[in-house]
C-alpha cells in the first residue's frame, strides 16, 4: 500500500517495514462468510513478555521531538567511501497515447480510486466500492461494495496484498469506530471473507502472502481519547489470512520500541530498539527470532549516535537488510546486508557509504529515500524546508551507481509496475493521475481517478 507522499516519508523511515512473499498461495474456493471471525482483545496476563537477553539492564525508551530549527552539526564520518553518483536523464518526449497502446502486459491490473476522495485521510470513508481497471480496458470495474452487512460496516481503506498477486485487503469499519473488519478478496470479487475484528486502537499489516501481523498496545484500556502513541504499539498476533490461524506473539521487553517484522526461511523476527526514536541516539537494536526464542544484537554502528535528521535500519525487497541516514549532502547508507553482516561489530565509516546528491550540501534539505519496495532500484526524494516542497525526484540504480532522472514532478504519489517499466503518478490538485512508460514516453491520463497500487493476475 502506498501512502501520500507526505505521510508515507515519515512511516517508512520510522518503521522500516516491508512487504515478503514466502510461498505459493493456496486456491480458494469458496466464499467464507463473515460471522465466524474472531474479535482480537489484548489479554497481558496470558501471553509472554520477552526479556532482553543481550544485557541485564533495558533502559526507557524517551522520544526526540521534531527539531524547530536546523541549526544542528552531523556526526562526522571520516574516511567514509564517498559516492557521486551519475546523473542520467531518462526524459523522452510524452506522447499522449489510448490506454490500449501503451504496452500494458495483460496480466496487469490498476487498483483505483476516485481522485475526489481522500481515501487515506483517518476517519474518511470510500463511497464508491473497489475499482479495477485492466490493461485492455480503460473503463473501471466496481468489484467491491462500499459497505457490507445492511450498511453497518462502511469501506475504510483498501490495498494490494504484499507480493502485488491477485488479492488485496479491505478494511471495512462500523459507524461508531469501535470495531474494523478485515477482508481479503480476489480481483474478481468471486472470493472474499473477513479475516477478523480488531478493535480501533489496533493496527493489522499484511507481510507475507500467509501473513498478517497486528500492531497495538498492551495497555489498550488506558486510550480513551485516540490512538496509543507509536512507541507503545508492538506486534501482538500473527494471522494466517487464509486459514484464520491466530497465534499470539510474546511482548516486547519494557522500554523497547518496534521497528519491523519478517519472515525468512519458516522463522518469523522482530527488530525492536531502545533509545530515541528516528533521530537517535539509538542505544540498541535487538533481532528477536520468534521461531527458536533466541535474540542478538544487531546494526551495531547505528548506535551511539545522534543524527540531525531520520536514520533508520529495515528489511530490502530481495530479503536483504539496509541502514541508510539522511544528511545534508545527501545520505549514508549500507544496502545488501545479510543477517550475518547486520550481526557484526563493523564501524560506521567501513560499513556505510556517503552519497553526495544534486544540491550538494544544503542544510535546508532533507533527503528520503524508499528502500523496501523495489528491486535493484531507490526512489530519492530531496525537500526543502524553506520552501516547504519536495524539489528533486530520482531514481538510484544502486547497483550501478546512477541516478535516472526522469523529469517528473516530485510532489505526487508515485509507484513503480511490479516490472518497473512503469509508472503512475497522482496529481489529487487535478484530479487525474497519469501512467508513464518510462523508457518511450509514452502516456495515459485517467482523469477523475488516483492510483492505488498495482496487481497482477498470474
Amino acid at each position: 500500500m502506498k501512502f501520500w507522499i507526505s505521510i508515507y516519508i515519515i512511516f517508512v523511515l520510522i518503521t522500516g517495514c516491508t512487504t515478503m512473499s514466502t510461498s505459493q498461495l493456496p486456491i480458494i474456493t469458496s466464499t467464507i462468510q463473515p460471522s465466524s471471525s474472531p474479535t482480537l482483545t489484548v489479554n497481558v496476563s496470558t501471553q509472554t513478555k520477552l526479556v532482553d537477553e543481550t544485557a541485564t539492564h533495558i533502559p526507557k525508551a524517551t522520544l526526540t521531538p521534531t527539531p524547530t530549527s536546523l541549526n544542528y552539526t552531523s556526526t562526522p564520518t571520516p574516511d567514509i567511501e564517498t559516492i557521486v553518483p551519475e546523473v542520467v536523464k531518462v526524459c523522452p518526449e510524452r506522447l499522449e497515447v489510448p490506454l490500449a497502446e501503451l504496452g500494458l502486459p495483460p496480466t496487469y491490473r490498476l487498483i483505483l480510486a476516485p481522485a475526489d476522495n481522500d481515501n487515506f485521510s483517518w476517519g474518511d470513508t470510500i463511497s464508491d466500492g473497489i475499482l479495477i481497471m485492466s490493461g485492455d480496458d480503460s473503463t473501471p470495474e466496481k468489484i467491491y461494495p462500499p459497505s457490507i452487512k445492511d450498511d453497518e460496516w462502511k469501506l475504510y481503506i483498501y490495498y494490494p496484498g504484499p507480493s502485488n498477486n491477485e488479492w488485496i485487503g479491505l478494511d471495512y469499519k462500523r459507524e461508531a469506530n469501535d470495531l474494523y473488519s478485515i477482508w481479503i478478496g480476489n480481483l474478481d470479487g468471486v472470493n472474499k471473507w473477513e479475516v477478523m475484528k480488531t478493535t480501533y486502537y489496533k493496527t493489522v499489516l499484511w507481510f507475507s502472502d500467509n501473513e498478517m501481523v497486528v500492531l497495538g498496545s498492551p495497555r489498550e484500556e488506558e486510550y480513551t481519547q485516540g490512538r496509543p502513541p507509536y512507541e507503545d504499539n508492538i506486534p501482538l498476533y500473527s494471522v494466517n489470512p487464509f486459514t484464520k490461524e491466530i497465534k499470539p506473539l510474546p511482548l516486547l521487553p519494557d522500554g523497547a520500541i518496534y521497528d519491523f517484522y519478517f519472515s525468512q526461511n519458516n522463522n518469523s523476527y522482530v527488530v525492536y530498539y531502545f533509545g530515541s526514536m528516528g533521530y537517535g541516539p539509538y542505544t540498541k537494536f535487538v533481532l528477536y527470532n520468534y521461531t527458536n526464542n533466541t535474540s542478538k544484537s544487531v546494526f551495531q554502528w547505528m548506535t551511539g549516535k545522534s543524527f540531525g535528521d531520520w536514520a533508520g535500519v529495515g528489511i530490502m525487497k530481495n530479503g536483504l537488510f539496509y541502514a541508510s541516514v539522511s544528511r545534508s549532502y545527501g545520505f549514508d547508507i549500507a544496502f545488501d546486508l545479510d543477517m550475518e553482516a547486520i550481526s557484526k561489530q563493523t564501524p560506521y565509516n567501513e560499513i556505510m557509504k556517503k552519497i553526495i546528491l544534486p544540491g550538494g550540501e544544503d542544510k535546508n534539505l532533507l533527503t528520503t529515500i524508499m528502500v523496501e519496495y523495489y528491486k535493484n532500484i531507490m526512489p530519492v526524494y530531496r525537500y526543502d524546508y524553506t520552501l516547504m516542497k519536495f524539489i528533486y525526484f530520482f531514481i538510484l540504480d544502486y547497483k550501478n551507481m546512477k541516478l535516472l532522472d526522469y523529469c517528473l514532478d516530485p510532489s505526487g504519489d508515485l509507484d513503480f509496475s511490479p516490472d518497473q517499466r512503469f509508472i503512475t503518478q497522482n496529481i489529487p490538485e487535478l484530479q487525474k493521475a497519469i501512467i508513464l512508460e518510462l523508457t518511450t514516453g509514452r502516456m495515459v491520463t485517467l482523469d477523475g481517478y488516483q492510483v492505488i497500487g498495482w496487481s497482477e493476475v498470474k
